[in-house]
């Protein structure tokens, strides 16, 4: 049976999805963070009832899950971006009207959503005129596609947003790159003919590209015309290796006793297997071929991110962006040797990477009274005396103080 029997006849409104949509622009404040957003399935254990929507905990604790650090959603990179940039009209921002309520919840788009507000808030506000004057404005109203319910039963209407999400996720690799998906792809490219099994993987470009083609060739038309206005384009060979790595690498750490993955960690090796700098693909060997990671890196692995916890208390390595700040530790161009090894020993003792690397940056950015002193006293005893202007009544007043000056810093390095 084909992964897209959502076609069938008595699902048919799904094959006319752009009847149920509509492109409008919205004020920031009548947009609401969804608080069932997939990305809270580990992070909130029972889903918020629609008459709890629009309550102030519920909208204060969906506000602190994107914004909280641990949590991996990078908000400050976003706000940084729309900073940079002004409002980054992309991927489109899908909604859904609340019932008899003046406002919207954003199903597809959260991210920049909670960016918005928070460059928007009372804190942020006079900042981001000050760097990017007029900024605020432009983010007060944005566009957004609303899901309009028409005819539609609730249970319809779900499904059309569903259907909405699912497509434009599943073709986005960059934007959000679940775990669901990869594990689609990756069953797909198994069942490849002749079919290969986990033990037996091995990446092929031929069986890659046929997988990568097929995906859009088995949807509906109307549903092409809903995948993002930026970048509209097939899944591409390169993007499903990328997918596979990643899933291969968290099934193999899933395959040892004792450790535990999860379905949200799928960023965080994402960066590991796919976007490792030269640095990290060094110390974290990955085989090119079946995309498992070296028994040592595994090890590695397993240590930093403290994959035998379940609450994974300890670990250095919680979120993507700290592999990058190891990388800058690993790196032999900025380090030397022995500096290296200090420091990943830190960060196998427990620290986070981003401290050890900001300790190190403050050391050798501190200024060296010895050093200064050393290069001032180089310099005044390479000169002659037969240069300076003896009878000028000046020259004995200066030399006498700057032999006090010298007298008074070599005090203090004794001092220090």
């Amino acid at each position: 049976m084909s992964n897209y029997d959502f076609l069938a006849s008595k699902d048919d409104f799904l094959t006319r999805i752009h009847e149920y949509t509509r492109e409008i622009e919205v004020s920031i404040d009548k947009l609401y963070l969804d608080p069932n957003n997939p990305r809270f399935k580990s992070l909130r254990k029972r889903k918020i009832p629609p008459s709890k929507y629009l309550t102030e905990q519920v909208i204060t604790s969906t506000f602190g899950l994107m914004t909280k650090e641990n949590n991996g959603f990078d908000i400050p990179g976003m706000m940084s971006d729309f900073l940079e940039k002004g409002f980054i009209d992309g991927d489109e921002i899908i909604v859904q009207k609340i019932d008899d309520h003046d406002g919207y919840i954003v199903r597809e788009g959260n991210r920049r959503i909670t960016a918005i507000k928070q460059l928007l808030s009372d804190e942020m506000r006079e900042i981001v005129e000050e760097r990017h004057p007029g900024l605020c404005e432009e983010l007060s109203v944005i566009p957004v596609t609303e899901v309009v319910r028409e005819d539609l039963t609730d249970e319809q209407l779900t499904k059309v947003v569903d259907q909405m999400l699912g497509v434009r996720h599943l073709n986005q690799c960059k934007q959000w790159p679940p775990f669901v998906r990869g594990e689609d792809l990756y069953r797909k490219y198994l069942n490849q003919h002749p079919a290969q099994i986990k033990e037996s993987f091995r990446w092929d470009e031929e069986r890659g590209g046929h997988v990568a083609k097929g995906f859009l060739e088995e949807l509906d038309p109307a549903l092409k015309d809903l995948l993002p206005k930026k970048g509209r384009r097939k899944i591409s060979q390169e993007n499903t290796k990328d997918i596979l790595k990643t899933i291969r690498v968290m099934e193999q750490l899933s395959d040892i006793e004792g450790v535990i993955i999860n379905k949200q960690y799928y960023s965080l090796f994402e960066e590991l297997a796919v976007n490792a700098s030269p640095q990290l693909r060094e110390y974290f060997p990955l085989d090119e071929e079946n995309f498992h990671l070296s028994p040592t890196a595994v090890e590695k692995v397993i240590q930093l991110c403290a994959l035998l916890d379940e609450k994974r208390e300890g670990a250095s390595i919680h979120n993507p962006q700290q592999w990058r700040f190891l990388s800058r530790i690993l790196d032999r161009k900025e380090n030397e040797p022995v500096q290296i090894d200090t420091m990943v020993s830190q960060v196998f003792e427990g620290e986070s990477p981003e401290d050890v690397w900001h300790e190190r940056e403050a050391q050798r950015q501190s200024f060296s009274w010895a050093s200064w002193l050393e290069e001032l006293t180089t310099l005044l005893t390479s000169s002659k005396m037969e240069y300076v202007p003896q009878k000028d009544p000046r020259t004995s007043e200066v030399l006498g103080e700057m032999w006090v000056v010298l007298d008074e810093l070599e005090a203090r390095q004794s001092r220090s």
